[in-house]
């Protein structure tokens, strides 16, 4: 199973069915999988931490439904203050960090 691109829900329903895993194990995998590397992740579940700061989250793709997504798995939602103060790719490249910003 390839968990680099991104799973639309459907298919995390189906997948969360046979591996008698929630749903929310699953988005939790792939955004983990896509935040290795170094890509946007679609539920907001995976926080990046720097030597000069505290965790923030790692870039989400299209942030203004984040929410959304993660209502369609049980996940609570986040606070837009932390929605707000996510990685950009520009910082995460200023800190070494090859963000992949073409692929979602």
């Amino acid at each position: 199973m390839d968990l680099s691109g991104g799973l639309d829900s459907s298919t995390v329903a189906v997948l969360a069915a046979r591996a008698a895993s929630s749903a929310s194990d699953l988005v939790y995998l792939q955004d983990r999988v896509n935040m290795h590397h170094q890509r946007y992740q679609t539920h907001g579940s995976q926080f990046f931490g720097s030597s000069s700061e505290g965790p923030r989250l790692w870039p989400v793709s299209d942030p203004a439904t984040v929410n959304d997504r993660r209502a369609d798995v049980d996940l609570s939602p986040l606070d837009q203050a932390t929605i707000a103060g996510a990685w950009t790719p520009d910082e995460l490249r200023q800190l070494g960090c090859p963000f992949a910003e073409n692929t979602t």
